[in-house]
């Protein structure tokens, strides 16, 4: 299964419909950057042709800096070297979020929660982009080849909002 998949009209209505019927008017974009810090971009959801919004935020995305997955914890700059890397103040990336993964918060109405996927300008994927290189990781893992056994993953994790 690859991670890039063009996105279905749809994915786009289904996704137009849970933010009309929960009333959503801020979508927040979230990832989760090399540092285990969750950033986000909040964006207004139209009133009105929201399926419409929704194909051409997956056609285009949200603008992003490179360097944001060069940000240590502690501090909002790039860590040193980080350029070597690819990740640098002047280059761009879009946020471009994955339907599947869309939820209205229960606990906060108004604003809906979605994971993007980072990729160039063009669609194509980005290589830092941590949610691509964990399904490259799951892709390897699940390749039934002389040096694996075709093996699947299933995890646990506990996440907190501080």
């Amino acid at each position: 299964m690859s991670a890039f998949t063009e996105v279905s009209d749809a994915a786009h209505t289904t996704a137009a419909q849970l933010l009309d019927r929960t009333n959503t008017r801020t979508l927040r974009l979230v990832l989760c950057d090399t540092a285990a810090v969750r950033r986000v971009r909040a964006v207004r959801v139209p009133t009105a042709n929201v399926a419409q919004w929704c194909g051409k935020l997956s056609a285009e995305g949200i603008g992003l800096t490179t360097a944001i997955m060069a940000f240590p914890a502690q501090f909002d700059a790039p860590a040193p070297g980080a350029e070597a890397v690819g990740c640098s103040a002047v280059g761009e990336i879009r946020m471009v979020p994955d339907w599947s993964t869309l939820v209205a918060l229960p606990w906060c109405p108004g604003p809906a929660f979605v994971h993007v996927w980072l990729r160039h300008r063009g669609g194509s994927p980005w290589a830092l982009c941590p949610r691509a290189a964990r399904q490259r990781a799951l892709d390897a893992l699940a390749d039934d080849d002389e040096n694996s056994g075709g093996f699947s993953m299933r995890v646990g994790f506990e996440s907190e909002f501080v």
